[in-house]
């Protein structure tokens, strides 16, 4: 009688499952340490910056209370940028409510000669500097 061992036996198919299990369990640590960092937070923040530049840039009056920046446009229309509740909002004459950055933790509006130092502090930790100048333009 011809003998048959070309098949697989339970004990080998348990012991290939078992190693293969070992073997994905310890490349997963691996496989994340691998992952690129990501960015979206440092965008956000230049983004914020930008547009806070840009509004300074179009600004005829500015000045700051309470670490809270006050900009007047060339329609007297008074905007506000202020930390509210873990976010730094824009506000027009006291009204209206527009996000410009989430997950703040701090914001500080320090006024110097022709610059605005702002500091902003992630929840993190993460601490993120722009000085703005202050740009007007006499009529």
């Amino acid at each position: 009688m011809p003998s048959n061992n070309k098949g697989f036996t339970l004990s080998e198919t348990l012991i290939t499952l078992s190693m293969t299990l070992i073997i994905l369990s310890l490349s997963h640590p691996l496989l994340v340490s691998l992952q690129l960092p990501r960015y979206e937070q440092e965008l956000e923040v230049r983004q914020f910056f930008s547009f806070l530049q840009e509004e300074v840039n179009n600004s005829r009056d500015l000045y700051q209370t309470t670490n809270t920046l006050i900009i007047v446009d060339a329609l007297n229309r008074t905007t506000s940028i202020e930390k509210y509740r873990g976010m730094v909002r824009r506000r027009v004459n006291g009204s209206g409510h527009e996000e410009l950055l989430n997950e703040v933790d701090v914001l500080e509006i320090a006024e110097m000669d022709h610059f605005f130092i702002i500091s902003v502090t992630m929840k993190g930790g993460v601490v993120y500097q722009k000085h703005l100048r202050k740009a007007f333009v006499f009529q």
